[in-house]
Order: structure tokens, then sequence, then C-alpha cells
């Protein structure tokens, strides 16, 4: 059989062939086929999907207990999920309860490659007065900050922290004594810095009475005893006076003993510095400023102490009002800060309490004085005001008793008050009966008294009677002074006396 009857017999037989049926009701050519049965081939065996990791800050809250007062703390730990392009810093926030250290975290991507070597914070309470039992603190993660975009922004949720409280709830504990105790304490040193600036204007208004001829000048210390309404107090003072001018300066430190009813004891040191210079003949003008240091021991009702800190400083000083008339003044600001250590028994259980207050105070006062001398004696009228408004912070009283401690707020009244008097001391020897030069002059003075007062809390007034009898004895006008002074009033069935 030649070549083209072979052909011609291939072609009859394929042409003869059963045509196979169409893949899913298609004819489909050859090569279409074929790539159907890879695809399905593809999706009968399947491959294994690839899952890419995603930027995120993960926490690990190990400890989320803590207390107010330590040592209790808690922490928390943080990584990152992937490694970054850029630095990651975010900062954890709180809401008072709690605080955390270190309050920021920074991850890096490069050396040193800590992006995912976890970093911890500390949790501590946060110790405050408020009693609140077991309570919680809210933490937040700030949005990170970072050139990564896909850290950028980031932040994750963090749970609660607990916080145990360390303030036991209140005992019932009857705070009123302590509350007297301390308006008494507030009002005495209220008391103090008064009769020291009046004394220091009436001192003015001696030196200005004196003659121009026997007034001191040059270097002087003398040592006296001082006016008060209760207890005793000395001072001791050094003066230079220059005639030529006018000017003096004056340094001078004051003691103070105090008793009264709830403060069993009490003692106060003042030092002052004057300046001061004669305008006139007799008119004078002053500045002053001081401190002082107080320690008031109480037994009675409470046991403990009241130690204090304060001082004053303001403007003083004299004019001549013509006929032998004077008029001294003063106005000045005081301040001080107490703390006290008190211990109560009452029917709960003894307690113990500590605190402080501190306050400010605006005093002033005026009074007019004159003295006639006669042969035998000397007359010297004195009236005048005094007031005071000062203003005390409340005390923050931290209680302690068998069951724990706890924390209370007292409302200490303004002390604000205003006292007017009047007085006539009539005095024997001295300058008034003839002595002069470096003749001895020894001095007694017996001054009656009438005045009326606004108590302190400004609710009532009311007036009384008392006097003071001082005797006094100076070798010559520039020697030192030395005295004895006693002081006394009754008012509304209280009696007040001082030894001074």
């Amino acid at each position: 059989m030649n070549v083209d009857a072979k052909r011609m017999a291939r072609r009859e037989a394929i042409g003869k062939r059963r045509p196979r049926p169409p893949l899913f009701g298609l004819t489909c050519p050859a090569p279409l086929r074929f790539a159907v049965f890879v695809l399905t081939s593809l999706m009968v065996t399947g491959l294994p999907s690839l899952v890419l990791a995603q930027a995120a800050i993960n926490a690990t809250e190990t400890d989320l207990t803590v207390d107010e007062n330590g040592p209790d703390t808690g922490s928390i730990s943080f990584v990152l999920n992937t490694q970054p392009t850029a630095d990651v810093t975010f900062s954890i926030s709180n809401d008072g309860e709690c605080s955390v250290s270190p309050p920021s975290l920074t991850f890096t991507p490069n050396a040193p490659l800590n992006w995912n070597v976890p970093q911890t914070i500390t949790i501590s309470g946060t110790d405050d007065a408020d009693i609140e039992g077991t309570h919680t603190c809210e933490l937040t993660v700030d949005a990170a900050m970072s050139a990564d975009a896909d850290y950028n922004g980031l932040t994750t949720a963090l749970s609660d922290v607990s916080v145990a409280d360390d303030e036991a709830p209140d005992a019932g504990h009857d705070l009123k004594p302590l509350s007297r105790i301390l308006q008494q304490d507030f009002e005495q040193t209220i008391g103090i810095h008064s009769r020291l600036l009046s004394s220091i204007a009436g001192d003015a208004a001696r030196r200005v009475g004196r003659a121009a001829g026997t007034r001191s000048c040059g270097d002087g210390t003398a040592s006296e005893t001082s006016t008060g309404d209760t207890g005793m107090s000395g001072s001791i003072s050094h003066e230079i006076g220059d005639c030529q001018s006018g000017t003096r300066s004056i340094a001078s430190a004051r003691f103070t003993a105090l008793d009264s009813r709830d403060i069993d004891s009490g003692g106060v040191l003042n030092v002052t510095f004057q300046r001061e210079r004669m305008r006139t003949g007799h008119d004078l003008v002053g500045m002053l400023v001081g401190g002082y240091v107080s320690r008031s021991d109480v037994d009675g009702n409470a046991s403990g102490h009241i130690d204090g800190y304060g001082g004053q400083g303001g403007l003083y000083g004299v004019r001549d009002l013509q006929n032998g008339l004077s008029l001294d003044y003063y106005a000045a600001l005081g301040f001080g800060y107490h703390h006290f250590d008190l211990s109560f028994g009452d029917a709960g259980g003894g307690f113990d309490t500590k605190g402080n207050y501190g306050y400010a105070a605006l005093l002033g006062g005026a009074a007019i004085s004159g003295t006639v001398d006669f042969d035998s004696f000397s007359l010297t009228p004195r009236g005048g005001v005094d007031f005071g408004l000062a203003h005390a912070s409340d005390p923050d009283v931290t209680i302690r008793d068998d069951i724990g401690n706890s924390h209370d707020e007292l409302d200490l009244d303004n002390a604000r008050g205003g006292r007017g008097h009047i007085e006539t001391a009539f005095g024997f020897g001295g300058r008034g009966a003839g002595l002069t030069g470096t003749i001895r002059q020894p001095l007694l003075e017996i001054a009656p008294r009438l005045f009326c007062e606004q108590n302190h809390a400004g609710n009532s007034s009311s007036c009384g009677v008392g006097g003071k009898v001082k005797i006094r004895y100076r070798q010559h006008e520039n020697a030192g002074k030395f005295g004895v002074l006693i002081d006394f009033e009754t008012i509304d069935e209280e009696e007040r006396s001082a030894f001074e």
C-alpha cells in the first residue's frame, strides 16, 4: 500500500471513533480541557494557607493587687507582637488611685534589640486620707508613638487594679475636746500677737514722752517684765539710739508663760527687730519684724503637746496730739503653723490624734495717753482699742486606736474680736517726783482698769474690771530696768491673772 492509501485509511479509522461526552455539558477543545483538569486537581489536593503576624502590644497582667501604704505592689509586663521598623513608645496613665513606674516604655527594632523582650511596670497604691475600703485603679495604655505606621496609635486594654485601703472606718470618737483645745490654742496665739504689738506701740509712746534732753542715746541694754492678760512674761532688749538723726534700732526677746483651762501650761519665745525714727519733735514712725516658737503642754481631758512657730511684721507709730496727749498705733500681719500630738480617753477606748493647722491674722490697735506730773506722783490715763481678725486652716486629724488609723477634719472658728479699755495709772517716785540723772528711780504704779470685749468667736460681748500693780527699779536713765508686774481681770465669772 502506497503512502497515500495509508493516509486515507487512518483518516477513515479516526472518523469511525466514538465521540467523548462534553465536560459539564460543554464541548471544549483539548487545551481548555487540560487546563480545567489541572485546576480541579489543585482544588481537591489543596495547599497550606499563609497567615502574616499583625502589629500589636501584648500585656501580661502578673499582679493586679496593691495596697495604699505598701509594701504590696503589682506588675504588668509588655512586649511587641512583631518587629517594628522604628522605635515604639507608649505611656501608661492612671486615675490617681495608683501610680506606675516607669510611666512609659520604649521598644527598639535594632540594637539593643528589645522589641521581643518583656518590659515590666510596677504598680503602687496612692496613699490618701479617704476612707474608701478596697477600691480600684484604672490603668490606660495611651496611644503609641512611632514612625512605624503599623504601630503608631496602637493601644491595648488593661484590667482594673485592686487597691486595699489603709484607713480604718471611723470608730465614732468624740473630737469636741480636741476642737476646743485647738481653738483655745489658736485664740491665745492671736492674743499674744496683739499684746506684743500693743506693748511695742506703748513703749514707743513712752520714749516720745521723754523730754528731748533726757532721751537715751547710744547703746543700751534693758531687761524688763511686760504686760499680758494671762500668764507670766519677761523680756530683754538692746537699743541703739542716734539722737542726731532721730533713729533707733531695737532688738528684743520676750518670753511669755501661759496657763488656761484646757492648756495646762505653755511658753512662747518672741524675737523682734524694730527700726524707728522721729519725724518731728514728738512724732515717731517705725517698722517691725519678728518671729516666735511656742510649746503648750496639755494635761486634763487630753495629754500631749502643741508646738508652733510663726511671725509678724508691720508698722507702728506715735503722733503728738498737743496738750500733752499722744496717740500710739500699730497695724500688722501675723502668721503661724502649729502641730499637735494629743492622746484622749473616751467610752470607746483611748485614741491618739496628730495633725496641724496654719493661720493668718490681721491685727491693729490704737491708744491715747498723756502724763501729768505732780510733786509726789504722776497721773497717766490711757484708753484704747485693739482688734484682730484671723483665719485658721481646717486641721487634718489622724486618729490612731486599737482598730487602726482613720482621718477626720475639724473646723476652727475664725478668731475675730475687739477690746476697748481705759485705765489710769498712778505712779509714785521716778522722774515725776524730781529724781533725775544718775539717782536711783524706784517706781510704783497702780492702775485700775475698765474694759469691754467681744469674744473671739464674735458672738457676744461683755465688760469687766481689772488692774495692775507694777514695781520698777532703774539705776539711771541708760541702765538696765528690773521690775515685776501683777495683772488681774474678771469678766463673766472668769478670772484672769498674770505675774510678770
